[in-house]
């Protein structure tokens, strides 16, 4: 491991604590900071980061050990110990420390109850173990044996050792009566050694109950309040698609609006060339007819000079069928023609009749064209009324459909103020338990402590007790095995009454984690169930809006509807174009 100067330290936690965004942060990293100074030896700067941190976190086992380190550093062995007991009542789980507990006691020649409770107790978590077995030699060496104890461990060279020593039989009598009294109060030693582990253990027991209550309790708020977080995350992340979502259907609503107009527009500057068109057609159509009737003028004329046309007729025929694509320019040659062969009309007198006929033909084509042209300018003035209509309907749609959005957009904000309204409603009611169970935790330490002062009343009896120990060698035993009975019989009804006390206390205890664990899951399937109903109504009125934009994309096949009549109409044009140039 580096090691560090105190004054890079110093800077570090100068850097750190200038860093820091709060008094509680600051607290939180003195933790970190005691380490540092505890590497260099710095044990009362040490002390006072370690102890700022506890400040904050009361209940950390690792601070309190921490802590009992560096007393133990400074060879402060009373508060080394209770640091470490602290600990060990934080984290019953810490076997290392109890044993690390008994070894400071030992080492340190303490040679009340303490050393010895911590050395069984060493003993029952590591049985066999040779570091244990060290140190019940040392506890051995430090303290000095008493009477019940030679009687316990050595009682067959006891009683012969004072047989020796005593003459008479009634010396006998007494040195008999004195190891039966030692006997019975190293067995109530024994029993009232049991009774305060078993306080002990009850104490550790409840203790390790109250953290993990606090464990508990803190898990399953920072779950719930983690849930909820991210349901509010979630919701706002919905809320924002649907207004990026609604942001776009009006920015497509306002597109369809502008194609709408421009439909309008177009529909009427075709409405305009309709009408020109109409017109120029009646005009083209007026000049064919006086066409026609100087054609049947000419073919009058004609008729007197057939006889001159038999030879070019065969010519004509074949030009006729071959070249009707070139319309026009036979056409321009049979007007050439038409003005040489009026010198010889005589010759295609025959051929009037031919010609006649043909002319008939293409006239019934020229009347069948101009049937078409009017049904098609009838299907176009019907669905030019059908496009009017539809866009009259499309715009009522248009503006029931904006009025529905409104009012879901309004519903969706009453939602969402009820939703933070119910929130709100949590939060009040997670403050109303944590008070609860605040007042709660007091009334459970102030009975605590009123059973440690009832323990502290018991080891006195227990210390008066053992100064009447001598008194009782020398009076009468009736007497005060009646007196013995008396706080051993007390002290059991209340270690009865501290078992049933704990039971309760866990009984509450479970009563109270499944009651607010039921409320919390009630609240949040609720919130759950209307956070559902919220989405599946988001999503039939995204359905709607879908079958609104499904509905206004029509448009597009009015639109080429449009392009189907235009170029229809400029088919119409070249046709007309075409007979014109033809006559």
């Amino acid at each position: 491991m580096l090691r560090r100067s105190k004054a890079e330290v110093e800077c570090y936690v100068a850097s750190v604590q200038a860093s820091a965004a709060s008094q509680r942060e600051k607290s939180l990293k003195g933790f970190q900071f005691a380490k540092l100074y505890f590497e260099l030896k710095e044990y009362e700067l040490a002390k006072r980061y370690v102890s700022t941190y506890l400040s904050v976190q009361k209940r950390d086992p690792r601070a309190h050990r921490f802590l009992g380190q560096i007393y133990e550093a400074e060879d402060n062995i009373e508060k080394a110990f209770g640091c470490y007991r602290r600990s060990v009542e934080l984290n019953p789980m810490q076997k290392d420390l109890v044993l690390k507990i008994a070894e400071l006691l030992c080492n340190n020649a303490v040679t009340d109850e303490r050393a010895k409770y911590w050395v069984e107790k060493s003993a029952k978590l590591f049985p066999g173990s040779p570091a244990v077995y060290k140190l019940k030699e040392q506890l051995l060496d430090c303290k000095a044996p008493s009477l019940a104890e030679l009687h316990k461990y050595d009682v067959d060279n006891t009683l012969p050792s004072h047989l020796g020593k005593s003459q008479s039989n009634s010396e006998l009598e007494v040195a008999h009566q004195n190891l039966q009294h030692e006997t019975k109060m190293s067995q109530l030693r024994e029993t009232l050694r049991k009774m305060t582990d078993e306080n002990n253990e009850l104490r550790s027991s409840l203790n390790s109950l109250r953290e993990n209550n606090e464990l508990l309790k803190t898990q399953q708020h920072e779950t719930k309040m983690s849930q909820l977080r991210e349901t509010l995350r979630k919701m706002t992340d919905e809320n924002k698609q649907h207004e990026t979502k609604m942001s776009q259907l009006r920015e497509t609503l306002r597109k369809m609006t502008d194609e709408n107009n421009e439909l309008r527009s177009s529909l009427n500057s075709l409405r305009e060339n309709n009408e020109l068109l109409k017109t120029q057609h009646e005009t083209k159509m007026s000049q064919l007819r006086e066409t026609l009737r100087k054609m049947t003028d000419e073919n009058n004329e004609l008729r007197s000079s057939l006889n001159s046309l038999r030879e070019n007729n065969e010519l004509l025929k074949t030009q006729h069928e071959t070249k009707m694509s070139q319309l026009r320019e036979t056409l321009r040659k049979m007007t050439d023609e038409n003005n040489e062969l009026r010198s010889s009309l005589n010759s295609l007198r025959e051929n009037n009749e031919l010609l006649k006929t043909q002319h008939e033909t293409k006239m019934s084509q020229l009347r069948e064209t101009l049937r078409k042209m009017t049904d098609e300018n009838n299907e176009l003035r019907s669905s030019l009324n059908s496009l009017r209509e539809n866009n009259e309907l499309l715009k009522t749609q248009h503006e029931t459909k904006m009025s529905q959005l409104r009012e879901t957009l309004r519903k969706m904000t009453d939602e969402n103020n009820e939703l933070r309204s119910s929130l709100n409603s949590l939060r009040e009611n997670n403050e109303l338990l944590k008070t609860q169970h605040e007042t709660k935790m007091s009334q459970l330490r102030e009975t605590l402590r009123k059973m440690t002062d009832e323990n502290n009343e018991l080891r006195s009896s227990l210390n008066s007790l053992r100064e009447n120990n001598e008194l009782l060698k020398t009076q009468q035993h009736g007497t005060k095995r009646s007196q013995l009975r008396q706080p051993f019989r007390k002290m059991t009804d209340e270690n009865n009454e501290l078992r049933s006390s704990l039971n309760s206390l866990r009984e509450n205890n479970e009563l109270l984690k499944t009651q607010q664990h039921e409320t919390k899951m009630s609240q949040l399937r609720e919130t759950l169930r209307k956070m559902t109903d919220e989405n599946k109504q988001h999503e039939t009125k995204m359905s709607q809006l879908r079958e609104t934009l499904r509905k206004m994309t029509e448009n597009n096949e009015l639109r080429s509807s449009l392009n189907s009549l235009r170029e229809n109409i400029e088919f119409l044009k070249t046709q007309a174009r075409l007979i014109i140039s033809c006559y």
